[in-house]
Order: structure tokens, then sequence, then C-alpha cells
């Protein structure tokens, strides 16, 4: 059963609201990852399986399928078939931009497992002439490059990171910081983008690289100040991440504290407690927030 996670590999391009489906394009149907099974030379009990796999869109069972699927792709012991990632990798070319869309989405469930789809997808989401295509692949980088640790590290820190069983060994290292660096300069670049929702992407999955994209602390800081308050929580959430320093952020964040949202002014209370002496100058405004009743609690907490 697990080389049938090929069966989500190719057939997870038929996965999102793309528009309408036709028979009359063998590329943008079921049949298209019946082929791509064979093309991958699953063997005869497989093929045979994913041809009733792929009738079962007939009977309106495609769903329930693809679902299930999708639970065995993201299975920690789940493994992808010999190709599978060049296999997707290829279809990140195709003219149909569902199909671009997909295969994108299925190389990020392949995680760290896709990591040589890195390139690919980084030139998909600079060049992609889909809005939606571009914002899929920032989301695929973020799901496959970002060092393994990094992220974890950023969240719990070392004492309790060093506690967790380290990642397996790389194949090739070298290979893997350079995608890693490829995909953070992606990502990087994303938040340029002229679509909203490409920069968004990008800027909930910057984390990913925690302190490693301190660098860019000052485009990410950015945001902090972008007229769309999800944007706004979202770069909080990520200045924390990256290790941002306490001059670049500071001001911006203290400013929050006035925010519309009181999430949002809840996590600028919280972020400014962790920088500590180093956010002194926001000791005036914290006191201010600590006759907020919904921001009370962590505005104290910071001032401690």
């Amino acid at each position: 059963m697990r080389r049938l996670v090929v069966l989500l590999l190719s057939a997870s391009v038929f996965t999102t609201g793309c528009g309408e489906r036709t028979s009359e394009s063998p590329a943008t149907t079921p049949r298209w990852a019946l082929e791509g099974a064979a093309a991958a030379q699953l063997d005869a009990d497989a093929l045979a399986w994913a041809e009733r796999f792929v009738a079962a869109e007939e009977d309106g069972a495609w769903e329930a399928a693809r679902d299930a699927l999708i639970d065995l792709a993201v299975d920690h012991e789940t493994q992808p078939f010999d190709g599978a990632v060049g296999f997707l990798s290829d279809a990140l070319d195709d003219e149909d931009a569902c199909v671009r869309y997909n295969a994108a989405l299925a190389l990020g469930i392949l995680d760290r497992r896709a990591l040589g789809a890195v390139e690919r997808l980084a030139a998909l989401s600079r060049d992609d002439a889909d809005a939606e295509v571009r914002a899929i692949a920032v989301h695929a980088i973020g799901q496959v490059a970002p060092p393994p640790r990094a992220f974890a590290l950023a969240v719990y820190g070392e004492e309790v990171l060093g506690k967790l069983e380290p990642p397996p060994s790389e194949r090739d290292p070298a290979l893997a910081r350079r995608m890693e660096g490829l995909g953070l300069e992606a990502v990087v670049a994303a938040l340029d983008d002229d679509d909203f929702d490409v920069r968004k992407e990008a800027l909930g999955e910057i984390d990913q690289w925690g302190a490693e994209a301190s660098p860019h602390a000052k485009k990410v800081a950015a945001f902090l100040t972008d007229p769309d308050r999800g944007m706004r929580y979202t770069a909080l959430l990520s200045v924390r991440h990256i290790d941002a320093p306490p001059e670049v952020v500071v001001r911006r964040v203290t400013r929050l504290l006035h925010d519309p949202s009181p999430y949002t002014r809840r996590a600028a209370a919280f972020l400014l407690r962790d920088y500590g002496p180093a956010a002194s100058a926001a000791v005036p405004a914290l006191e201010e927030a600590a006759r907020d009743p919904e921001v009370r609690e962590a505005a104290e907490k910071a001032l401690d």
C-alpha cells in the first residue's frame, strides 16, 4: 500500500477549486493519476486498485478516496515511490494552472522528502503568471526547504529541543544547505510580490527558518504596520520566531498595543515581554495597556 501514495502525488492535482474538470482534457482528469501511476511502474495489483480509484469519480466516491490517500501520504512512515518528486516537479511546468498548483501542493505534503524540488518550486513562486500558483509554491517551499530543527528551536528553545530525537541525517548535507538557502531566498522575494495572498503566504512561512531568517528582519518587521490586521498579527509571530533584533521591532510592536484587534494587542505585549530590558522604552505603553481588560494579563506579565 505504501507505493500507492503516488495516487495522491499525481492525483492531488485535482484537489483544489480550480474550476470544473472535463473529460476532454486528460491532463485535468483523474485519468492523469492513472497515467502517472503507470509511468512510475507501479506493480499490477497497485494499478488494478488505481483503476477502481479513478472510476470512483463516477459514483461520487472520488473525494473520499482522495482523502484516504491524503491520510496515507501524511503518515510519517509513508515513503514516496522512486521518482515521485521528479514526476511532480515535471508537473510544475504543465500548461494547466490547476496541475501546477496541485503538483506544488503535493510536493509540500512530502515535506523534506521533496528537497530536490526546491529550485523548481522557487522558480514557480517567482515566475508563474497565476498568483494562486505562486502562493501555493511559496507554501510548499515552507514545508520542504526549512532546516528541520530551526522552527522547533525558535518556538521551544534549546532546552526542550535537546530532549528530542534528532532528525535523520541528510544524505547530502551540502545539497540540503543549498536548497535551504534557495528556499529562504524565494520566500523573502515573495514578500515583495504584487499579490496580497502571495505576500501573506511568504510572511507565514518565513519563520520556519527561525534565526536563519534574522538578516531579513527589517523586511518582515515592515508588515507590523500593514493595513491588514491579519498581516500585522502574522508579522508579530514571525519576528518573534526569526529572532528579530529589538532595535528593528520594539518601536513598531509598541504601537500595536493600540491595535484594533485584541489578539494583536495581546501578542504585542507577549512579544515585548520576550525582549525584556531591551523593550524598556515600551514600559509606559504597557502600563497603559494594563488598564485594557482584554490585554491586562499579558501587559502585566510583560511588566514583571
